[in-house]
Parts: C-alpha cells; sequence; structure tokens
C-alpha cells in the first residue's frame, strides 16, 4: 500500500499510473470533495490513453457490497476497461467488514483482480487497517484533510500552476478569502474558473476583476 498526503503528489501517481494492470484509489478523511476533482483527471487520462471505457458507480445502498463484488470478479471476456467508482465508502464497506464470509471472498478475490479495471473508493473519515488490507500492494491511498492556514496560499498556486492558470497576487488572496480551505474546493473553483475562461485568456495573467466578475459576481 501506497500512502500519499499531499495533492501534486497523487497528480504525479495518477499520471505515472499503468493502466492495463488492475489499482484501487482509496480517499479518505475530510475533504470528500476532491474526489470529483480527481475523477475528472482520470478520466481525462482514460480517455487520452484507453479511449472508450465504462463507468459502474455504487452508492453506498443496501447491497452494493454485492453489487460490487460481481462487477469486479465477474466479468465478460473482451469486457471494456471499467471505471468502479464507490462513492460513500464508508456505508458499503461496514456491510463488508461485518460480515466474515464476504470479507473473506473479498480479501481472497482482491489479490486476483482483473486487469483493466480502476477501482476509486471514497471514504469519509479513516479507514480501518482491516478495511485496507483487502486490496494490500495495490492500494494508493490518499489522506485527505483541511488545510491550516499557513498552507492556503501554496495551495491555490500549486493548484492553479498544474492547471495552467497564471493567477496575479489579488486573485490569490481573493480565492484565499472566498473559498473552503480544502484542496478539493479550490481545485474545483480553479477548474471552473479555467473553464469560464478562452485559451487567450488563459495565456494571460488573471487579475482580481476577472476572478471576481467569473466566480463571485454578486462580491
Amino acid at each position: 500500500m501506497q500512502e500519499i498526503k499531499e495533492l501534486q503528489s497523487v497528480h504525479r501517481a495518477l499520471d505515472k499510473m499503468n493502466l492495463d494492470q488492475p489499482d484501487v484509489i482509496l480517499i479518505s478523511g475530510s475533504d470528500t470533495g476532491v474526489l470529483e476533482a480527481l475523477l475528472e483527471r482520470i478520466r481525462h487520462r482514460l480517455h487520452k490513453d484507453i479511449g472508450p471505457f465504462e463507468t459502474v458507480v455504487f452508492s453506498g445502498e443496501g447491497g452494493d457490497e454485492s453489487r460490487l463484488q460481481q462487477e469486479i470478479f465477474n466479468i465478460p471476456l473482451f469486457s471494456p476497461y471499467r471505471l468502479l467508482i464507490v462513492r460513500q465508502g464508508e456505508e458499503l464497506f461496514r456491510n463488508i467488514l461485518a460480515s466474515k464470509s464476504i470479507y473473506n471472498s473479498f480479501l481472497h478475490e482482491a489479490r486476483s483482480m482483473p486487469d483493466r479495471t480502476l477501482l476509486v473508493i471514497q471514504y469519509d473519515g479513516q479507514p480501518t487497517k482491516k478495511m485496507t488490507a483487502i486490496f494490500h500492494d495495490q492500494l494508493l491511498h490518499f489522506i485527505t484533510r483541511d488545510l491550516y492556514a499557513n498552507q492556503i496560499i501554496d495551495a491555490i498556486r500549486n493548484i492553479a500552476g498544474s492547471l495552467h492558470l497564471h493567477l496575479d497576487e489579488e486573485s490569490i488572496h481573493l480565492l484565499r478569502e472566498s473559498v473552503e480551505p480544502k484542496n478539493g474546493a479550490i481545485e474545483s473553483t480553479l477548474q471552473r474558473l479555467k473553464e469560464m475562461l478562452d485559451e487567450d485568456q488563459r495565456r494571460q495573467p488573471i487579475g482580481v476583476e476577472q476572478v471576481r466578475e467569473a466566480l463571485f459576481p454578486g462580491m
């Protein structure tokens, strides 16, 4: 298992990931909003390097543990690449951990997860060692947390840089005061800003008035 606590390190790991091998990405902690930004990055890479792929989403409802097991381990021959997304994983895995037979089945079969399968799990809180043991060496575990006040500016700069946005200092400080101090909130806000700018605007330094008009028009 590989544990990562920095968003930029997760980005690098996703960019280097061997898509022909099965992998499991676990996103845990308090910053649940980071899931959407990471899924967007994953989908972009899959479209670029794989082409068409199948997406299956689990939301933690009753019976999802059986559906997940079936999706992972009982796939048809010549199936397309599959992206499996588990939201509210704490609910789904609570049921798995509560049943010795289901847990042992997952523990045994997860070691032979089929290729061309990527499982992404969002887990609100801290998963137990028993839960992470299911996926063993296949697991990339991103442990999220709220940012301290002295980390927010650097987080904005780093995420803006990864999106190729050139923010001036006033823009950075406006975002610091206006956006929730979490990597997920910062990344989704900056991604929204990027989508609202044309290609020429993205190449230029982005001023505070542009940011205010695009993101906070009532401010």
